[in-house]
């Protein structure tokens, strides 16, 4: 998916292959993630005619992507059924290696260019 903040679009598709349940949730995924770029800029939260740090901007998104965070029905879900499973998985194979971990956290934030990749 994709949200165009100059024309304040959302361009999203279905992810579809032989186990519905499964493309569903990463249809899903990707419409919360694109709605929350939207909402975030159209609430002023991210700036439309600036380039807002990639960091920031991704990192929103991503972390709406978990059910937990915006499915009223799991309200009362516990604080582990909002954490984005994948993500946590990547940051525990980073924190094998704890002496990259100060170098690459400046290089995120310094640089969008982890993002570009």
């Amino acid at each position: 998916g994709m949200y165009i903040p100059r024309s304040n679009r959302c361009i999203v598709y279905h992810i579809g292959n032989s186990e519905s349940t499964t493309n569903w949730a990463a249809t899903e995924e990707t419409i919360t993630h694109e709605a929350i770029h939207q909402l975030a800029y159209n609430t002023g939260l991210h700036e439309r005619l600036f380039q807002n740090p990639l960091w920031l901007v991704e990192g929103l998104a991503t972390m709406f992507e978990v059910p937990a965070l915006y499915d009223t029905s799991l309200q009362r879900s516990s604080i582990t059924d909002r954490i984005h499973r994948d993500k946590a998985a990547e940051l525990q194979e980073l924190l094998k290696e704890p002496k990259l971990l100060p170098d690459l956290l400046h290089s995120m934030v310094d640089s969008d260019q982890l993002y570009r990749q």
